[in-house]
């Protein structure tokens, strides 16, 4: 993601990480296609997380110490 959005940020300084890519247009695509994983990423786990609340706390604290 951070290669991909520097390429097309910067597509004339760092000419040599556009070609890398295919392209400018290439490296758009590749962007848009990390950006659309990671918000699918995010969604499937704000619904497991909906369908599994009481469970939240011991996600987040590492579970019961006995």
């Amino acid at each position: 993601e951070v290669l991909s959005g520097l390429a097309i940020y910067k597509p004339i300084q760092l000419q040599w990480l556009t070609s890398l890519f295919g392209g400018y247009d290439a490296a758009r695509t590749v962007h848009l296609a990390g950006l659309v994983a990671l918000a699918l990423f995010t969604a499937n786990h704000l619904v497991l997380v909906a369908l599994h609340s009481r469970t939240l706390i011991d996600m987040l604290t590492g579970g019961k110490r006995e």
